[in-house]
């Protein structure tokens, strides 16, 4: 299933991701996390437990600090996100708000 945000499309079944400036298919890994994303699409949040049930389900053994994992994934979706939407003035902002949740949002780069 293919779904756009901003300038970048997600085809949630293959996995590549694509924009402005190119594509790539996403390792399983980071494809668990942006399915997450692209579900809710731009301004939902998704809780950490959500997040935490895609990427190490009931059974799998996780880190010792499932967030910090989780905060180091986002960090290479960010820097995907941003090579992908270059030259689109527009980017992806991925943040945690006041309830805990994470969110995306497109900014208007300026």
């Amino acid at each position: 299933m293919k779904k756009e945000i901003g300038p970048l499309s997600f085809n949630s079944t293959t996995g590549h991701l694509s924009g402005p400036s190119g594509a790539i298919c996403l390792s399983p890994h980071l494809k668990a996390i942006a399915v997450q994303f692209w579900a809710i699409g731009d301004g939902g949040a998704v809780p950490f437990s959500a997040m935490r049930g895609a990427l190490w389900p009931e059974g799998v053994l996780g880190p010792a600090n499932p967030e910090q994992a989780f905060r180091r994934d986002l960090r290479e979706v960010r820097i995907i996100t941003r090579a992908l939407a270059h030259g689109s003035g527009k980017m992806l902002d991925f943040r945690q708000n006041s309830a805990g949740d994470w969110l995306v949002r497109v900014r208007t780069v300026r």
